[in-house]
């Protein structure tokens, strides 16, 4: 009985940490959701069935209290605790290097990102018609010309291309950085419950503040691939656009402080 206690504990604040990531993607105003921290964190952590349970309860809880959308996401999510559980058995987190740390959360980040991407843009194109002031929304909204009832102003021929552009826009601003960033918040976590045997002796927050700087880097090069090349328009404040992600990454950078914390408390 305790042993369920503790799991259901471990679940709730798993599902409160996707609650503050979605809370701190949006406050900063990024192109990331961070709605699935704690779902990469079940998954690579328990297993499918944790990771799957998590990514469900997350968006339905949201869903059906603070933003109705969410609903629509809640099979993403799901899916993604349940590859997230299969990555954790298969392909399990190395110990070697820090670069083999870099390069397998890099690998992992791109695979689930772009699963996620596949499966959210047509629920956002034709499903949801980009009514939301998420920046994702706005952006996809300038390339699709959706009128009030969803449906594109394009012509049939443009409309194949703009798809592309959004669903190419959306996992470069989005889908791949959030996942990638889930996943080392995972693999962080998996790494620190196992400094608990006495054989184990690696500190893996040197690679993790890396990796948030290297993404921290790559946002703001792909902003400005997207801009540039695929003509994404971002109606903000230059200096909102600029600052806002600053703090998310700020933020970040503190995470392991928050992990640490988690691990202790369920030791």
């Amino acid at each position: 009985m305790e042993q369920v206690l503790i799991k259901l504990a471990a679940a709730v604040g798993l599902i409160a940490l996707n609650f503050a990531g979605i809370s701190l993607a949006q406050y900063f105003r990024t192109m990331v959701f961070l709605d699935a921290v704690g779902t990469a964190m079940a998954g690579m952590k328990y297993g499918p069935l944790d990771g799957f349970l998590v990514g469900l309860a997350t968006n339905l809880v949201i869903g059906w209290l603070l933003f109705r959308p969410f609903l629509y996401f809640a099979p993403i999510n799901a899916l993604c605790g349940i590859v997230w559980g299969y990555i954790g058995i298969y392909f399990p987190v190395p110990t070697g290097a820090d670069i083999q740390l870099i390069l397998y959360i890099l690998v992992v980040g791109a695979g689930v990102g772009l699963m996620t991407a596949i499966c959210a843009v047509p629920v956002r194109i034709w499903w949801l018609g980009f009514h939301s002031d998420h920046m994702l929304d706005i952006v996809g909204r300038k390339f699709f010309k959706p009128d009030d009832t969803g449906r594109s102003a394009l012509p049939a021929n443009e409309k194949p291309a703009a798809v592309m552009k959004i669903l190419s826009a959306e996992y470069l601003l989005g889908h791949f950085l959030d996942k990638a960033i889930s996943t080392t918040v995972a693999v962080l976590f998996v790494l620190l419950l196992k400094q608990k045997s006495p054989q184990y002796n690696f500190d893996p927050k040197p690679m993790y503040h890396d990796l948030i700087e290297l993404l921290g880097a790559y946002y703001y090069v792909a902003m400005g691939f997207a801009i540039k090349t695929l003509k994404v328009a971002i109606p903000q404040d230059e200096l909102v656009t600029l600052l806002g992600p600053l703090g998310f990454f700020g933020v970040l950078v503190a995470l392991p402080v928050v992990v640490s914390s988690l691990v202790y408390l369920m030791n």
